[in-house]
């Protein structure tokens, strides 16, 4: 039973590599069309020093909304970035790690919750992008989330946001027919719009890709995996998928990738250890 354990958690974590590899195909083959910004935005905090308030009362979606605004980490670099990010993580795990009880069962209903209202948040968060960009693509990204969502986690959730987000192709494949590789002439402002869009769906795809894993790191706690452990694990990913949105450059996003990459790795021995 411990080796068909050991075999199934290894093969849990070879499934983020997958995430890894389209959005370094999407950094490869979008070269040029990133550009970094700074940002002008003296008025939002970089984390460093500020505290954040939370009404009693408020759903979980508004809280974590409330913790995105608050502690703003876009404009910060360097070690300020990693201290505010690390702020804001601990505020999410106070608002979230709160799955215990006198029993597993008690535990295991807070983690199901958790699981429907991450996906519920995320949705809403698409709901009301779109409604302010009224556009195919964004529709696509919303459609995938809806549709999805409810599958199981892991190949039958991945498949299906390949699917609906269009993904089916190397992402380099999609790419190089948006540069005409396909034999269709496309001029240079449709070729950037066109890699935009496939950056999107792999984006989208990516964030997708996170919260299964939360999913599945929930799904721990029945082999053994202390609850703590996980609320640790799912605060990290929360935190990482605000990071993800307020990343400016692909450079960036690819980084947090590899930062999530490396925490489920973790997770997985430390789970291994505890079975």
């Amino acid at each position: 039973m411990k080796k068909r354990t050991t075999i199934l958690l290894f093969v849990v974590a070879i499934s983020v590599l997958l995430v890894f590899g389209a959005v370094a195909e999407a950094q490869g083959q979008g070269q040029g069309q990133d550009k970094d910004k700074d940002k002008d935005n003296p008025g939002k905090a970089k984390g460093k020093d500020r505290g954040v308030e939370i009404l009693n009362g408020e759903t979980p979606k508004q809280k974590i909304k409330n913790v995105a605004e608050e502690i703003d980490c876009s404009t910060a670099t360097g070690r300020d970035k990693a201290e505010c990010r690390k702020q804001r993580r601990e505020e999410i795990k106070n608002m979230i790690g709160n799955c215990t009880g006198d029993d597993n069962q008690t535990k295991k209903d807070c983690m199901v919750e958790g699981k429907r209202e991450r996906w519920e948040r995320r949705l809403g968060d698409l709901e009301d992008q779109c409604a302010q960009n009224v556009s195919s693509a964004c529709r696509r990204r919303l459609n995938a989330v809806k549709e999805c969502m409810d599958l199981a986690p892991g190949a039958d959730r991945a498949a299906c946001a390949r699917d609906k987000l269009r993904l089916g192709k190397v992402v380099s494949q999609l790419v190089r027919e948006c540069k005409g590789g396909d034999g269709n002439q496309t001029n240079q402002t449709n070729q950037s719009n066109c890699i935009q869009d496939v950056q999107s769906r792999v984006y989208e795809y990516a964030t997708i890709k996170f919260q299964d894993l939360a999913d599945r790191a929930a799904d721990l706690i029945d082999l053994g995996v202390d609850v703590s452990l996980v609320d640790e694990f799912v605060a990290f990913i929360e935190e990482s998928i605000i990071a993800f949105g307020e990343a400016s450059s692909i450079t960036e996003k690819k980084a947090i990738v590899l930062e999530v990459r490396h925490e489920w790795l973790t997770l997985i021995q430390e789970a291994k250890n505890m079975i």
